[in-house]
């Protein structure tokens, strides 16, 4: 059975919301539908035009967070509409996908589309496994960077903030989302790194938001360093036998105490 390839984002209040949402732009009707079922079957929120120039009313409205776009079209080609889709304010980035004919993948062709702002490229007629693979990619790609940051209330509750973020610097022209939080007293903010939630464990699966939320609950009882290294030994303790983390992880938390943060 085909298994989605994507998590989902959350909501400030920590609720799921709604999957990675793809825009499919293709002239054709029978390739559009066609790659819509592909991307839906894959567990995508998918919205589709049939012109860049209806693509481009789409994304005002609908941000998408992976574009998979036909090179050739009447009105505005492929090209044209990517250099408008990335000359767009967004505060995410959008994975941008070119479909281009056998013909149209010389060097020179792909380096037209690099220059406007593609991602990646796929020849027509579409490969289901290697559109996969790239969606793979793109997916990875569109969550990378720093996790969403973590209130920890006097309850126990965790709640993700917002949709996380890239690094500063990453990526060129990237907007970040700016919000406030109000901490009670013993309330507790925590900042981490993606190498945390993207290690992976004895099950051969990343530790992820879920893997998170239990190595807190853990070690809820202490405060200050000793939660953060609590953190880190009960990540060890969920690896595998002789095994050692891929990426530098780091955290930062505000914890809330005698009225003063």
């Amino acid at each position: 059975m085909s298994q989605p390839i994507h998590d989902y984002q959350f909501a400030p209040d920590g609720h799921v919301t709604q999957p990675l949402r793809a825009l499919v732009v293709e002239d054709s009707t029978l390739q559009r539908r066609v790659l819509s079922a592909s991307l839906r079957k894959w567990g995508f929120e998918v919205h589709e035009a049939d012109s860049g120039r209806a693509a481009l009313e789409i994304c005002q409205n609908f941000p998408p967070d992976v574009v998979v776009s036909d090179w050739m079209m009447p009105e505005m080609n492929g090209l044209d509409f990517c250099r408008e889709f990335r000359a767009m304010p967004r505060y995410s980035y959008g994975y941008f996908i070119l479909l281009t004919s056998k013909s149209d993948k010389g060097e020179v062709a792909l380096a037209l589309g690099l220059d406007c702002g593609a991602d990646d490229f796929v020849t027509k007629p579409v490969n289901q496994s290697e559109l996969r693979a790239r969606i793979s990619a793109c997916a990875r790609i569109t969550q990378a960077g720093h996790p969403s940051p973590i209130l920890i209330t006097t309850r126990g509750d965790i709640q993700l903030l917002g949709q996380g973020g890239f690094p500063i610097g990453l990526l060129p022209d990237v907007g970040y989302d700016q919000f406030e939080v109000t901490l009670n007293q013993c309330d507790r903010l925590l900042f981490c790194s993606g190498g945390l939630t993207e290690a992976v464990l004895k099950s051969g699966k990343e530790l992820g938001d879920d893997g998170l939320a239990e190595i807190i609950h853990e070690n809820l009882t202490k405060t200050g360093r000793s939660f953060l290294y609590g953190l880190y030994i009960s990540l060890l303790s969920h690896l595998p036998k002789g095994g050692s983390l891929d990426d530098d992880i780091s955290a930062i938390m505000e914890e809330y105490l005698s009225g003063q943060p």
